[in-house]
């Protein structure tokens, strides 16, 4: 499942308590990953991203925009398996 941990493009709008915990909760239960889209949160709301407030371990991640000062770059990762 590919997600926003918190919608970036209407502000970063905080999700309801307890959802991404259910997305993580549902995807483990299927065996899917868990995929997080930090292009417009990550570095930006906390060192560690959204998910630096919000602890809920994604499977992987995706930056972009800010990490690399204007220029056309992005990056992936995440936790070993």
């Amino acid at each position: 499942m590919i997600t926003e941990a918190s919608p970036g493009n209407m502000g970063v709008v905080p999700p309801k308590p307890g959802y991404n915990a259910a997305l993580r909760s549902i995807t483990a239960e299927h065996g899917a990953l868990l995929i997080v889209d930090e292009v417009m949160t990550g570095f930006r709301v906390s060192r560690g991203g959204w998910y630096g407030l919000d602890p809920v371990a994604a499977d992987l991640f995706t930056f972009g925009k800010v990490m690399s000062g204007g220029l056309p770059a992005a990056a992936f990762g995440g936790r070993p398996r």
